[in-house]
């Protein structure tokens, strides 16, 4: 059996989905493949904690970088803080995801931190940070 990742395989992947539902772009996970994309999101892990324990769950806090990448154009246009807000609000709206089949979760989000002006060492255009609660319950 596997191991149980729920912040690879329910918060990243729930996050990826939903920004693909609406998003002409590739949404790639910290290090899938980006070569011959010009253009794309990358989402990664900045932080996560644990921040509740009950008898059997326990609830990590976990900060989820969204990064927006063009090769072509770099730099804020007027489409490029548009597409921001709209990545923004989307995210905000659908604070909870679930399949079916409940593979795909997170609770409790919203977006912590806004940039729009990286440094020379920075590859993306924009960058928010999205902070996500996910439970657990033990079986």
């Amino acid at each position: 059996m596997a191991n149980y990742d729920p912040i690879r395989t329910r918060v990243l992947e729930g996050i990826k989905e939903t920004l693909q539902s609406v998003s002409k772009y590739a949404v790639k996970i910290n290090d899938e493949d980006q070569k011959g994309s010009s253009e794309f999101i990358l989402l990664s892990i900045e932080d996560s904690v644990t921040i509740a324990k009950n008898a059997g769950s326990h609830t990590k806090r976990v900060k989820v970088n969204i990064e927006y990448h063009n090769n072509d154009k770099p730099g804020m246009t007027d489409s490029n803080i548009h597409m921001m807000d709209v990545l923004q609000d989307l995210l905000e709206r659908n604070a909870t995801k679930r399949s079916s089949a409940g593979v795909h979760q997170y609770f409790d989000a919203e977006v912590s931190n806004t940039d729009t002006e990286p440094t020379d060492e920075d590859s993306w255009v924009f960058m928010f940070t999205y902070d996500v609660s996910h439970s657990k319950v033990y079986n």
